[in-house]
């Protein structure tokens, strides 16, 4: 018995290194780069009243939960970036806590959940996203407690299990959508066992209760539902067809993003050579004793990637891999678990991977940055700008950016955009504002344009050419992508002049 619980108490101290190691990896340069659209768009969700973030007056394409726990968490750190990420930071933490916990109660060793714990502490997917201002590590952790719940509600029947696996789900499908997807998987896994038949209830009842507890946010968006703006936008256009997407999103939800071809490469063949492998020896493995856990774990892998995939490949639309990010502890899992297997290629492929995991996270700090650098592009013009000066931005990419960091007179976004992302009546509310090109030709103070070409390309440059043949150049600046131009008003000024006298006849 001592000896039991020297070694239980040997494996959590090294989890607390694991948790501290973690923590390392994620507070370098944790505010060293700029917020770009979607984490100001959080940011100033999450500045608004708790009835206008319900509302959904921001006009988000998310659920509200991730807004209102920002909002909070705005009350009590320093408005700064840094501190803002460490919301990011705080669930990656417990989604490492409550991924060891899960690994251990479907697989009951102790060492294999260590090593999928570590394997997540190390992975640059997690070190990425646990660094941004969304809402995606808080999405994986309540789906690994809602698992978690099913799971040991199953094995146990203890009300308590089920309760977590409720209450989890429901915070789950209000942190997104896609959350659904491992809803139908643990659904799927409990029809596969339909004999045992209280299981089969509970889990059709709790889903049901879900369901109920949605239906408040489902009116709220239907009732403010625009094609044009949210979530619908990205399905009512037409986008071209990446037939790798599927290797991608498995490369990027384990791998992370990568500046380095070679990098990328050794990722796609251990992804490849994991499945492969583990294809080959499905039937091996199911003669050496029980899968069900294995079979569950598999199931939330598939449904959550193959759901948005199979739609993506009907009817191909914007679809990011980060929105598939649920499925990530999930795929950890199985590699935690392919370490222990025996006379298989398995351990040595998990190992290889291991390798690269730890390569991956440490050059991330040391990559080009992965955001346009608006704070900069702000402080760039914070320290030039005059009193009357107005600052335009032909898109909101960088507008919001900027309105989370200032607060400018005369400071707007360009009208007219093809492809808009929100209303205007939504500029305003977040304390900015939408003009038109005659008024910014009627105002006579130097005008700062601000262009960044990430949306609406063909139509920013048209309205960059617009202004040059109007204005006079004084200086332009490019920072890190984004092109910065400073005009005199006087061109302009004398323009207007000789249009009047043309019209008059004084001329």
């Amino acid at each position: 018995m001592t000896m039991k619980n020297e070694n239980k108490g040997s494996q959590l101290l090294l989890l607390g290194g694991v948790l501290i190691l973690a923590l390392i990896f994620r507070i370098i340069n944790l505010g060293g780069e700029s917020l770009w659209f979607d984490e100001a768009l959080s940011y100033l969700a999450a500045s608004l009243s708790p009835l206008q973030i319900w509302s959904n007056a921001i006009q988000s394409s998310h659920p509200p939960l991730y807004y209102f726990f920002l909002h909070y968490w705005q009350q009590v750190v320093p408005d700064q970036d840094t501190f803002l990420r460490t919301l990011g930071v705080f669930w990656d933490i417990a989604l490492i806590l409550a991924t060891y916990a899960l690994s251990l109660a479907l697989f009951r060793k102790r060492n294999l959940a260590l090593f999928t714990a570590l394997l997540i502490a190390i992975s640059p997917f997690h070190v990425l996203y646990s660094q941004e201002l969304r809402m995606y590590t808080q999405l994986m952790l309540f789906v690994v407690l809602d698992t978690l719940g099913y799971w040991q509600g199953k094995q146990t029947g203890r009300r308590i299990w089920w309760l977590l696996f409720g209450a989890s789900f429901v915070l789950a499908l209000y942190t997104h959508y896609f959350a659904v997807w491992t809803l139908g998987a643990i659904g799927f896994h409990a029809l596969l066992h339909y004999r045992e038949k209280a299981v089969l209830q509970k889990t059709v009842l709790v889903s049901t209760i879900v369901g109920a507890l949605m239906v408040p946010w489902v009116w709220i968006v239907w009732r403010n539902i625009d094609p044009k703006l949210g979530a619908l936008r990205p399905l009512t256009q037409t986008y071209s067809l990446d037939p790798l997407k599927p290797l991608t999103t498995l490369v990027f939800l384990i791998f992370g993003k990568s500046n380095y071809l070679w990098y990328t490469g050794f990722a796609m063949f251990a992804i490849v050579a994991l499945g492969a492998v583990l294809l080959l020896d499905w039937r091996r493995i199911r003669r050496e004793g029980t899968t069900d856990n294995l079979v569950l774990v598999l199931l939330i892998i598939v449904t959550g990637l193959a759901g948005p995939l199979l739609i993506y490949f009907v009817h191909p639309y914007f679809l990011t891999e980060r929105t598939m990010a649920a499925t990530s502890p999930f795929l950890f899992i199985i590699l935690g678990w392919g370490l222990s297997k025996r006379q298989s290629p398995l351990p040595y492929l998990v190992g290889f991977t291991t390798v690269i995991l730890v390569i991956g996270t440490i050059l991330y700090p040391f990559q080009p940055a992965n955001k346009p650098p608006y704070r900069d592009v702000v402080n760039w013009i914070a320290q030039n700008r005059q009193a009357n000066d107005v600052i335009l931005h032909t898109s909101d990419g960088s507008y919001w950016p900027a309105l989370r960091y200032v607060n400018w007179p005369y400071h707007v976004v360009l009208a007219g955009d093809p492809d808009p992302r929100r209303s205007t009546t939504v500029h305003r509310l977040v304390g900015g504002d939408v003009w038109t090109q005659e008024q910014v030709l009627e105002h006579h103070g130097r005008l700062w344009l601000v262009v960044a070409l990430e949306h609406s390309v063909e139509w920013q440059v048209a309205q960059s050419d617009y202004f040059s043949k109007r204005y006079h150049l004084l200086d332009k600046q490019e920072i890190g992508g984004v092109q910065v131009y400073l005009y005199d008003p006087i061109a302009n000024v004398r323009s207007n002049l000789w249009s009047t006298c043309q019209l008059s006849y004084l001329c």
